[in-house]
């Protein structure tokens, strides 16, 4: 029991440090086929902790002391919390996928040219990447200069889940396309540390009860 009680106490403790040094950032994907002619949908929700952000512009991802080659990031990266991916079908059927069918994530901004790196506490689709472009904004779209990329986020499936077909755009297994419609922040999920932290005080203050009862 005493082990017991200094095992949940350390777990506890490493808890509480986790919980408070990392910041979870989490965001909602909606993608639509309407741009090709479709009424297939996705939307999906992606988690990653802040550390895997650089602290500059205009590459998103970026492991510490370096970067990835055009904002890659693997999706089993230990950074990455959480990746999930459903498609609806106009008959109703419904796919869902997790992060176990993806091997990577491209998020960025166009190089030299960004003016700013993206705001991620508000709508990120929209937003200026310079040259007359906005984030997910097509080729075709407005004054954006056609031979600057108005950015990337697309994923990279390695099962039948959907995939990269361009800077914003992924394709389903049955050739679907679909287009990054809206990139927001959105609620964190309750880290499972939370969870670990309840059932320990729960643990630690019945302990306690028990040692007051016997002391009497």
């Amino acid at each position: 029991m005493k082990l017991l009680s200094k095992c949940c106490s350390a777990l506890l403790l490493i808890s509480l440090c986790s919980v408070s040094q990392a910041s979870l950032i989490r965001l909602k994907m909606e993608w639509s086929g309407a741009l090709y002619g479709n009424m297939v949908r996705a939307y999906g929700f992606l988690a990653f902790d802040d550390q895997i952000l650089p602290g500059y512009y205009p590459d998103i991802f970026a492991p510490p002391g370096g970067k990835f080659k055009n904002s890659h990031v693997a999706a089993s990266s230990p950074l990455i919390t959480e990746l999930s991916l459903s498609v609806i079908y106009p008959s109703g059927v419904k796919q869902i996928f997790n992060r176990d069918d993806f091997s990577r994530i491209s998020f960025g901004t166009p190089h030299t040219y960004a003016p700013a790196p993206l705001d991620l506490s508000k709508e990120i689709v929209g937003q200026n990447v310079g040259m007359g472009c906005l984030f997910a904004m097509t080729y075709w779209q407005g004054s954006c200069y056609s031979g600057v990329r108005a950015g990337t986020f697309t994923l990279l499936s390695k099962s039948d889940a959907p995939s990269e077909w361009s800077q914003f755009s992924i394709v389903t297994s049955d050739g679907y396309r679909l287009w990054l419609e809206s990139l927001r922040p959105t609620g964190i999920s309750e880290p499972t540390s939370w969870s670990l932290m309840l059932v320990c005080l729960v643990f630690l203050v019945h302990l306690n009860r028990r040692r007051s009862r016997s002391a009497k």
